[in-house]
């Protein structure tokens, strides 16, 4: 087995994350983005939200979607999610990791070279 990868500092890495209300948008907005080179990777996950809209409260199944981009990629992802989201207003949650494994890191950015 090969020696772990060591966690380093990545104030370059950035994760986005949405939600769509079925699994072929996730599944379709997650390939567009990675042929794009928007995204190195998109997870998809099968959530539970509950939320007000339009007055209601609301309680569906939606599936959320983890892009892991660079810092550089953000603003185009971000732009491109809006233009092609199916919700009037589409989550658009940033986060920045604190750390990864090296090597995971470096598998990122390279697949958006």
């Amino acid at each position: 087995m090969a020696e772990p990868s060591p966690l380093v500092e990545t104030p370059d890495l950035r994760l986005l994350l949405t939600t769509v209300a079925t699994e072929a948008e996730a599944q379709q907005l997650a390939q567009a983005a990675v042929e794009a080179g928007l995204a190195a990777c998109v997870s998809i996950t099968p959530i539970q939200s509950c939320y007000r809209w339009q007055g209601a409260i609301a309680l569906d199944t939606e599936q959320q979607l983890s892009f892991k981009t660079t810092a550089d990629r953000l603003e185009s992802l971000q732009q491109w999610l809006q233009a092609q989201h199916p919700y009037d207003l589409p989550e658009c949650l940033v986060l920045t990791p604190i750390a990864s494994s090296a090597a995971y890191g470096d598998w990122l950015r390279s697949s958006l070279s």
